[in-house]
């Protein structure tokens, strides 16, 4: 069997993953990635930098971003990766109050495939295992 090497290409907005065999293929793979969603289950009020001004708009919302997750998880079958990157289980009420609990069920929805931590380590220490990364990532 041949040796696979493995190439990583940018064209500004896309990166693109070759494979190099005896011929060359171009597969290309969509990364998702959400972070600091501090517990916010619905759309919320969000200032966003927009260059030398600040606009304030609704952003987040898990179930609109889940949408966006399964529509391009349909036009891209087999080629998405989605990831969080953590500040995932604290900030709101309900996060705070339920230790992230009340957020796993609406993260598991996303169908994420990885997962890292960042202030969810404020639990700690904790009288139960902090599993939510485990809890919320895609099962294989």
């Amino acid at each position: 069997m041949p040796a696979t090497r493995y190439s990583v290409a940018g064209d500004g907005d896309e990166r693109r993953c070759t494979r190099r065999q005896s011929e060359t293929h171009v597969k290309t793979l969509t990364i998702l990635q959400i972070n600091d969603l501090h517990g916010y289950l619905a759309p919320h009020p969000e200032m966003f930098a927009l260059g030398d001004d600040n606009d304030v708009r609704s952003g987040g919302g898990l179930e609109r971003i889940a949408t966006l997750f399964r529509a391009l998880r349909r036009e891209r079958a087999g080629a998405v990766l989605a990831l969080d990157n953590g500040d995932t289980f604290h900030g709101t009420m309900a996060a705070v109050h339920t230790r992230g609990d009340a957020v796993i069920a609406p993260m598991r929805a996303l169908g994420l495939d990885g997962m890292t931590a960042h202030w969810e380590f404020a639990y700690c220490p904790s009288p139960k295992p902090v599993t939510w990364g485990c809890a919320c990532a895609r099962r294989t």
